[in-house]
């Protein structure tokens, strides 16, 4: 069965190429360009990833991070955070709020799905 991944982030160019990317690589995915948008589908589509834009709102996505770790119906997908930089300081707030791997923008879309599908595999193996 093809993992879900749910994408957020407000530039459309760039959600629709990493879209059509990741479906090549075998994901099933679903875009939202807004917070609001994500929390929603997060909770309707229940992925088993979401990649979120670092810059997609002020609080750099702790809140729905935060929200997301929070839930207590047993789901617990991984948290990619995609930002354009990130000093080591910022990695590790990320870390603390529950974020569990993040990407520098721009990333490769060639190789993004199998970095994905590793990152997959060792969270399910611990």
């Amino acid at each position: 069965m093809a993992k879900k991944v749910l994408l957020i982030d407000g530039d459309r160019y760039l959600l629709a190429l990493t879209r059509v990317s990741l479906e090549l690589d075998g994901f099933q995915v679903i875009t939202a360009n807004s917070q609001e948008q994500g929390l929603q589908l997060w909770e309707d589509e229940n992925p088993d990833m979401i990649i979120l834009d670092a810059k997609i709102n002020e609080d750099g996505n702790v809140t729905l991070c935060r929200q997301i770790r929070e839930c207590t119906d047993g789901s617990k997908p991984v948290i990619v955070l995609s930002a354009s930089s990130l000093n080591e300081e910022e990695v590790q707030r990320c870390r603390e709020e529950g974020i569990d791997w993040h990407l520098t923008k721009p990333f490769n879309t060639i190789t993004l799905g199998k970095e994905l599908e590793g990152l997959l595999r060792r969270k399910a193996n611990h």
